[in-house]
């Protein structure tokens, strides 16, 4: 399993299937900690897990609109 699907089924674990928010909120600072500071995956994770664990989560929280905000960067090609 690549290091992307494996933080896009964290992030779903958390929003999805019982585990507590606060994990899924600990993921999007490890991986806002990654893309500041990590070496080798940083682009991958700044450019498309960030953005789909944002989204993710939004979607798990019924938040839709900012789903799809979340999402556009990773679907453009470069997140913010």
């Amino acid at each position: 399993m690549s290091v992307l699907c494996a933080q896009r089924h964290a992030c779903h674990d958390g929003v999805h299937h019982g585990r507590p928010r606060d994990d899924a909120a600990q993921l999007l600072v490890d991986l806002e900690w990654t893309v500041a500071h990590g070496a080798g995956i940083n682009v991958m994770t700044h450019d498309v897990g960030l953005p789909v664990s944002r989204g993710g989560q939004a979607f798990g929280r019924g938040r839709y609109v900012e789903t799809v905000a979340a999402l556009e960067p990773a679907r453009a090609g470069s997140a913010p």
